[in-house]
């Protein structure tokens, strides 16, 4: 699914950057969860990890996918993935959830980072 910079720049300023909103609707976490690079996925699912207590049955429950699933992301696992558009929706939405200012604080982040690159080009 690919998206312009106008729908990026529409679901920020009206997201969960823009307006306080109390949950994030599955259209507007698969935007940004496409958005998000490979390397910074895993920050969210540790916010969401930390919020859970670390626990992973619980952690496992509220972002919806298996604990054999958890352990990869985790990197428990001999097998190492990183998590597809769909389940980083989920992991945005549990992590709004649970941490609505650490969510915020880390999409201001990658906002940033994403205007010093566009200055740089």
């Amino acid at each position: 699914m690919k998206y312009n910079n106008k729908t990026f720049k529409r679901v920020f300023s009206t997201g969960i950057i823009g307006v306080c909103v109390s949950y994030i609707d599955d259209e507007r976490a698969l935007v940004l969860a496409s958005f998000v690079p490979k390397n910074e996925r895993l920050k969210l699912l540790k916010i969401v990890f930390e919020a859970c207590g670390e626990n992973i049955s619980r952690t496992a429950k509220e972002i919806k996918i298996t604990r054999a699933q958890l352990y990869r992301y985790l990197g428990r696992a001999e097998r190492v993935d990183i998590p597809s558009d769909e389940i980083l929706a989920r992991i945005i939405k549990a992590a709004y959830k649970l941490r609505p200012v650490k969510t915020r604080d880390f999409f201001r982040f990658l906002l940033r980072q994403f205007r010093v690159l566009i200055t740089r080009l």
